[in-house]
């Protein structure tokens, strides 16, 4: 009989790439926790002033991790309703959308920082997204509209990664336009009632004398 001493055979099915690549990502799930994580600490140490319950902003960092989750999931929902295949590709786009919904919080909340606090909150958050709204505008169109571009790709698996980016990315642009800004207004009105993070409700008011001192100094300049 004929002997191949030299031959290797290595099964391949019409799964085995998707299995493999599955296993890979399944290892990253760790590092995905630690990057989440990590931009939770990033938040709560640029949003507000760490280790002050007058300022802290915990539930501010908290709801913009929240809508970017919000946004993942229902960007999934929709590309499955499309009827665009969840491949084991799809798995890295959370990494993605936490740096894009990260930098959208931190500029709609400097932008909203750095205006007098004597204006009213509806003024202050009005011209916030009036100066700020068209840069996260710009750079959200930009991103869908690569990825959209992406999905036309003969690549199965390519394509449909970039039409779940462009739903995904996408909700996550409207979540911070329109109930993000609800959040950071509330936040607002609770550090003028002087009242506790991240429970106003169920805390008694701050006691941080300091702060407060220091925030009504600086609305009434």
């Amino acid at each position: 009989g004929l002997e191949l001493e030299y031959l290797e055979a290595l099964p391949l099915s019409y799964t085995s790439t998707d299995r493999y690549m599955n296993d890979a990502i399944s290892e990253d799930i760790v590092w995905f926790a630690m990057a989440f994580v990590s931009m939770m600490l990033f938040l709560m140490l640029f949003l507000g002033r760490p280790g002050s319950r007058l300022e802290g902003r915990l539930v501010l960092a908290w709801s913009a991790l929240g809508f970017i989750v919000f946004s993942a999931v229902v960007g999934a929902g929709a590309g499955s309703m499309f009827g665009l295949p969840f491949t084991s590709l799809t798995q890295v786009l959370p990494f993605i959308l936490l740096g894009i919904g990260v930098d959208d919080a931190l500029v709609i909340v400097a932008a909203f920082d750095r205006l007098p606090r004597t204006m009213t909150i509806e003024k202050r958050m009005e011209e916030t997204l009036r100066r700020e709204g068209m840069s996260i505008t710009v750079t959200s169109l930009t991103d869908v509209l690569a990825f959209a571009f992406g999905s036309t790709t003969k690549l199965p698996a390519i394509a449909w990664f970039c039409g779940y980016g462009a739903l995904c990315i996408t909700f996550v642009y409207f979540s911070f336009v329109s109930v993000f800004i609800v959040v950071l207004a509330w936040d607002e009105n609770r550090r003028f009632q002087n009242r506790s993070d991240p429970c106003p409700k169920c805390m008694k008011p701050a006691v941080d004398a300091d702060v407060v001192v220091d925030y009504f100094a600086s609305s009434s300049s």
